[in-house]
């Protein structure tokens, strides 16, 4: 499975992903789904940054839950 994690700004219309070389040719199914902050974050003016900051956080840990799967094999 493969997970992407995308903060989106307000003034976006219109977002680009890339597709994994594991996943062409088949076929897929795409979610998008507004993820909540965790309860103990606060926003405030900083809050794209936070986000900026939390969506590297998450493709990091992706990064190394997909390399994990691969050692497991």
């Amino acid at each position: 499975m493969f997970k992407f994690f995308q903060f989106i700004k307000s003034e976006q219309d219109i977002i680009h992903i890339e597709v994994p070389k594991d996943l062409k040719g088949k076929l897929v199914e795409i979610t998008i789904q507004e993820k909540a902050p965790d309860p103990d974050t606060h926003l405030d003016k900083n809050d794209e940054e936070k986000m900026a900051l939390k969506e590297a956080e998450l493709k990091m840990l992706d990064k190394v839950r997909n390399q994990l799967n691969v050692w497991d094999i």
